[in-house]
């Protein structure tokens, strides 16, 4: 299916804010302003977010950044 990445990346981010507020981490998001549509399989990639997110929660001493790079220099944020 079709899948907006940076929506669906905002909304698995969320889930995992209070998490890394209950650690006091700091946890940003950061994307380009144009969005990125691809063909994926959302239940596996939101596995393999989850498991990124939740390892980067454990593991982190100070803070999280999670970055979806632009596709040329065109798109920064």
């Amino acid at each position: 299916m079709k899948t907006d990445i940076n929506e669906f990346l905002k909304e698995l981010f969320a889930t995992y804010t209070p998490a890394a507020e209950e650690k006091k981490l700091s946890f940003k998001l950061e994307m380009p302003r144009i969005s990125l549509l691809a063909y994926v399989d959302a239940e596996a990639f939101r596995k393999i977010l989850s498991n990124l997110f939740s390892n980067a929660i454990k593991y982190a001493e100070s803070g999280v950044i999670v970055k979806l790079l632009p596709f040329n220099s065109d798109n920064n944020v």
